[in-house]
């Protein structure tokens, strides 16, 4: 399982958001480092990068956590779709776009490092710091779906203001596995 993981299903869904990636970067041309749309894949790709390093690293890798990677992949293609840059040929849909879709499928997708931590058999007991960056990249998403229902408390909450915040996330927890080390 964690051959089939990390020799194939990792590198393959790595490579395809690179490709879509860069040649939406190529379209769009430098336009596209001020698309909300396509900062928030290139933050998606940063994210799975490390869930690839930490799950090479993850020992005994069972079928639970197996399970947890291959719906992650299917995840992180829904999102690139709603994002609108799921395809080398078709048109730019990430001017327009509706992030609610987005929102409740990144949800899941940030929920999943705290999902791992519990399935591994050797996890700390207790609540982590690496649980508490989840747990306000989740409230984060969680107000960015609100806001896109229209809830005026949450307004504030633009895209723009969520791709930040999660970006501080994936700093915090880069941070964060460096001291404590990336296979914890």
């Amino acid at each position: 399982m964690k051959t089939f993981a990390l020799g194939l299903v990792y590198p393959a869904v790595l490579g395809t958001m690179m490709v879509l990636l860069f040649t939406h970067l190529a379209a769009a041309g430098m336009r596209a480092l001020q698309q909300i749309p396509f900062l928030f894949g290139v933050l998606i790709f940063a994210f799975y990068s490390f869930g690839f390093i930490h799950s090479s690293r993850v020992t005994p890798y069972g079928r639970p956590v197996f399970l947890l990677d291959l719906f992650g992949s299917v995840l992180i293609f829904f999102c690139y779709y709603f994002l609108g840059i799921d395809s080398l040929t078709a048109p730019d849909r990430s001017e327009n776009l509706s992030y609610r879709s987005f929102y409740v499928v990144l949800l899941f997708v940030v929920i999943s490092p705290s999902v791992r931590r519990q399935l591994l058999p050797n996890s700390k007991l207790g609540p982590t710091k690496r649980d508490a960056i989840s747990a306000l990249a989740v409230l984060t998403v969680s107000g960015g779906i609100t806001e896109q229902l229209g809830v005026s408390f949450f307004q504030f909450l633009q895209p723009h203001l969520v791709l930040a915040i999660l970006f501080g996330c994936l700093t915090w927890y880069i941070v964060q596995i460096s001291k404590e080390g990336i296979g914890s």
